[in-house]
């Protein structure tokens, strides 16, 4: 085993996203002895098959296993991350999205909660957040593949998951029964931006029962088949739309594409956004009347979404500092008009105000008419920032008004709302329930926040403020268990108010008091 080597393995079948992902891993700085290699794994017939061949075929002590759309933005870190492996042996993976707790069912996708990632999957929206304390780290149950680092060699399973899921939890756990940490470091900086596009679902229910059925030993889980199981048919259905789209685009019908998405119970949806996109971009170029087109009659769809996404990666390398800066500006300015680029800018900046004024700035220097055009859009995103200043105004205001004690119940009826009377001011507590009985005054409350809905819409919806607005959580109930999996390794002070003598599933972290 070279302990000088660091090895980056990536399945392969886009080659512009492979591509663009190799600008960011050949950005990278290595550390002063080390040398890295690049390992890429073609027609593989599944996730672990490949990332097995690869692991065999490589000397390398560190391996890092990433999906093809991430992108490396984080020029030390591989500092950081090798920093990390020696500070501990026992730290046998890394990640950067990760959940500290499994959910009962297995449905980790909707449960991450510690650490963080920059992704286009929500336009402008950073997705994740972390709880660290004072330690370098979290320790975690599972972590997100997009993103996998190791400094041992533990085989894939790939008997078992002979496909594109759940072959990174089962490998969280395949570490977790070697005796070995996955662990989610502190990021001092974001560390990847995932260039991702809508998921293909299509046979996560499968993979979830057949992790479910492998992994008990580590997590005491339930199979329920629930609402995931019409999924087969919506996937199928949502990549039919798609193809009937392109085709469309092929024979030249793009203006009946462009009025589907006129309507607004079109507009939005995930795995059609960036068709929707080109659309929106022909029919503002096609208004303007300018020459330098997105799209030209003739032209089929891998074409026009080639140089769409050719847009998007030169954008986020201004944005990320990557590349040479006026190269990518000028073809920029050669091949894009001023209007696509800015419904670019919107659609998938991390920052739009900033990257525009980058732009503008650039669009200027080069003494060329579109600077004009360019300035014109500037409105757009002034507009964004009396929006983040209206943010800070509302933040302000809610920080005098947090609510500095949460209670959660399953529901909220009068005999419950006695029991929280019993150790709660009613003025300071939020209350998190599941259901509110018919019979129950809501009024009696109004001081109180309550939030309706389950530990899924909690963690989402609160993200890294679940646990820096509360200074104690109160649970009641045996049946809350996946709640108390949501402050488990953190510093939130939490009482689990139980039955019959109920400890949980797991040993959870000395935050949480069993009463």
């Amino acid at each position: 085993m070279n302990e000088k080597e660091i090895a980056f393995i990536i399945c392969v079948n886009d080659e512009n996203e492979f591509k663009e992902a190799l600008n960011y891993i050949d950005a990278l700085n290595v550390p002063e002895g080390y040398h890295t290699d690049v390992i890429a794994v073609r027609e593989a017939p599944s996730m672990a098959a490949g990332y097995n061949a690869a692991m065999q075929s490589s000397n390398a002590k560190y391996k890092i296993y990433i999906h093809q759309d991430v992108f490396l933005i984080y020029k030390d870190l591989l500092k950081d991350l090798i920093f990390l492996f020696r500070s501990d042996e026992q730290i046998g993976m890394a990640g950067v999205l990760g959940c500290r707790a499994l959910p009962g069912n297995a449905h980790v996708i909707a449960r991450w909660d510690t650490g963080k990632v920059i992704s286009n999957g929500i336009p402008n929206h950073t997705n994740g957040y972390e709880k660290i304390g004072e330690k370098q780290y979290s320790d975690v149950m599972a972590i997100d593949g997009m993103f996998m680092a190791t400094q041992y060699d533990i085989p894939w399973r790939e008997d078992i998951f002979d496909g594109w899921d759940f072959y990174d939890i089962s490998q969280s756990c395949e570490f977790i029964r070697a005796g070995k940490k996955v662990v989610v470091p502190w990021q001092r900086e974001y560390w990847t931006m995932h260039d991702n596009r809508a998921s293909n679902l299509k046979f996560y229910d499968l993979y979830r029962k057949k992790f479910i059925e492998n992994y008990h030993d580590i997590c005491q889980m339930k199979w329920e088949k629930n609402n995931f199981a019409a999924q087969e048919e919506y996937e199928a259905v949502k990549q039919e739309t798609r193809q009937i789209l392109m085709n469309m685009i092929d024979a030249g019908k793009i203006d009946q594409v462009c009025e589907i998405f006129t309507k607004t119970e079109n507009q939005g949806h995930l795995v059609l956004r960036e068709i929707e996109l080109i659309c929106k971009i022909y029919m503002g170029e096609k208004k303007m009347g300018g020459q330098t087109c997105l799209y030209h009659p003739g032209m089929l769809f891998q074409d026009v979404y080639s140089d769409f996404l050719q847009l998007r990666h030169l954008l986020q390398r201004i944005e990320f500092g990557y590349g040479d800066v006026e190269l990518n500006f000028k073809e920029i300015e050669q091949k894009y008009s001023t209007y696509a680029v800015s419904v670019v800018i919107i659609a998938f900046a991390h920052n739009a105000k900033m990257l525009y004024q980058r732009l503008l700035e650039l669009y200027k220097n080069s003494c060329n008419i579109k600077y004009g055009e360019f300035l014109k859009y500037q409105k757009i995103f002034e507009t964004e920032s009396h929006w983040e200043q209206g943010l800070e105004i509302v933040k302000d205001v809610n920080e005098l008004q947090i609510k500095r004690k949460l209670v959660i119940i399953s529901e909220l009826t009068n005999e419950t709302w006695k029991s929280v009377l019993k150790i709660h001011d009613k003025e300071d507590t939020c209350i998190m329930t599941e259901s509110i009985d018919k019979n129950f005054d809501i009024g009696i409350v109004q001081q109180a926040m309550v939030l309706t809905g389950n530990a899924v819409k909690l963690v989402w919806q609160k993200q890294e403020k679940l646990y820096n607005d509360y200074c104690k959580v109160d649970i009641f109930g045996n049946d809350l268990e996946e709640y108390i999996k949501i402050f488990h390794n953190t510093s939130v002070p939490v009482v689990w108010h139980v039955k019959n003598g109920y400890h949980g599933t797991i040993t959870y972290s000395n935050n949480i008091t069993v009463v």
